[in-house]
């Protein structure tokens, strides 16, 4: 009898749904888009965009960078990122995960293009996660990797959309009018940036108006390829990726009981959870300055659960 072959094999992506119903059906078990969702945002699943109206971006390279060093850019105290500024306490000595621009040549992408699971494309996928949970939708950080950043033959590159400088200019003057804050050197300094740009908008140059979107492009959603789909379903069937013995297992977790007693202290080892969690977690802020994404509290206590030290 002659075998029937799937339409997926001719697909090269599916969106959030279809990934929900290939991954059931291959996986024998029930994968919920809330799933699929929640495996982009913790970096389990490779995800795409399809862009469907031609975006702008930057070639970028990305680097840990104080934060102090990066609030000079103009695109902080446009009117959609200025109450950042306000809603968080500012620790200039932060490390966060900036992405720099190489040069001003601005490159265009149309279609699908792989991108990294931060930024723009971590709340897109941490929104439909609660969005399906029923729970409350994340915020934006100033201390998040600014914008959408696609990876494409081993380089970054950062959406951006225009600004109207005439606008911010205007906007940014009144607020600094109103908050007696007009002779600041930050404020100034700004202003001069954007005097800049409305200038150069004027006379038909438009680059000092790009600046990273603070979300995601309109029209434009979350995809995965197939090849990043099939990958993934070789790992969780153990095919790709051999599931270390017991003993291995447990010498890994040894390490790393041993590591945070001797950095933070033995009561702490034994019950990690909240030194890596929220504001508070002094592991985790520590990871952070450091330029590393520590993971939740809830997976180190199950790596150190059966240990016995």
């Amino acid at each position: 009898m002659e075998q029937r072959v799937g339409l997926s094999v001719r697909r090269k992506w599916l969106n959030l749904s279809e990934c929900s119903r290939y991954l059931s059906k291959q996986l024998s078990e029930t994968v919920s888009v809330s799933d699929v969702a929640r495996l982009i945002a913790d970096g389990e699943l490779t995800p795409s965009i399809n862009i469907q109206t031609r975006v702008f971006t930057r070639k970028v390279s990305i680097q840990p960078t104080k934060l102090s060093e990066t609030l000079s850019d103009i695109d902080v105290v446009i009117s959609d990122n200025r109450r950042l500024l306000k809603k968080e306490p500012l620790i200039g000595d932060s490390i966060i995960q900036y992405a720099k621009p190489i040069n001003d040549e601005v490159i265009n992408f149309l279609g699908v293009w792989e991108v990294k699971p931060i930024g723009a494309v971590k709340r897109e996928a941490e929104i439909k996660y609660s969005e399906c949970e029923g729970l409350p939708f994340p915020e934006r950080s100033i201390y998040d990797t600014k914008g959408v950043i696609i990876s494409d033959k081993g380089h970054d590159y950062q959406v951006q959309f225009m600004i109207d400088p005439q606008k911010e200019l205007t906007e940014l003057v009144d607020v600094a009018k109103v908050n007696g804050a007009h002779n600041s050197g930050f404020i100034t300094g700004h202003i001069d940036k954007l005097q800049k740009a409305e200038l150069d908008a004027k006379n038909g140059e438009f680059s000092r108006c790009l600046v990273p979107c603070i979300s995601f492009p309109e029209g434009a959603y979350l995809v995965v390829q197939m090849d990043h789909l099939n990958e993934f379903i070789s790992e969780v069937n153990g095919n790709a990726r051999k599931k270390p013995s017991a003993k291995t297992a447990n010498l890994q977790a040894e390490l790393i009981f041993a590591l945070i007693a001797t950095t933070y202290g033995l009561d702490v080892a034994r019950s990690p959870r909240s030194h890596f969690d929220g504001k508070d977690g002094v592991i985790g802020n520590d990871l952070r300055d450091k330029g590393f994404e520590p993971p939740s509290g809830n997976t180190v206590s199950g790596w150190l659960k059966n240990v016995d030290l």
